[in-house]
């Protein structure tokens, strides 16, 4: 019977696999959502819909940097998110967001924690201690 070994490695490799599949996910669906849209004429909702695209475009930046830099991607991710939140409370009395929205912040979210664990993994956040260089013959004798 094989025993199982966790390994600090193997969970950021699962997590980082599963944000990516969540961002090719999500990117898919905001390309698809765009091609059937039409933006209405009136010019009463143009400003709205200019500050709902923006932080959705900010959230696709996000997703597509998060492949090279994970910790810029998932903090790009967060911010669209915020902003879509302020957009949308700004222009509605209660929030239109429904089960595909929330796996914006929890993509971004595993992407920061691969981040981070990678950081750590690789000891670039350990604090390092420094030594005194041993003391010479010479300068005790003085």
């Amino acid at each position: 019977m094989k025993s199982f070994s966790f390994s600090a490695q193997k969970f950021i490799s699962s997590t980082r696999f599963l944000a990516h599949l969540f961002s090719v996910l999500l990117i898919f669906v905001v390309v698809l959502l765009t091609l059937g849209e039409t933006f209405p004429n009136s010019s009463s909702n143009i400003s709205r819909e200019l500050l709902l695209s923006f932080s959705l475009l900010t959230m696709l930046v996000g997703l597509l940097a998060a492949w090279k830099w994970e910790g810029i991607g998932g903090s790009l991710i967060i911010l669209g998110f915020i902003l879509l939140l302020a957009f949308n409370s700004l222009f509605s009395d209660f929030l239109h967001l429904g089960f595909f929205f929330l796996l914006f912040p929890l993509t971004g979210i595993l992407f920061l924690f691969c981040c981070l664990g990678e950081r750590n993994r690789k000891g670039i956040w350990e604090k390092k201690q420094y030594t005194s260089p041993p003391l010479s013959a010479a300068m005790l004798s003085t």
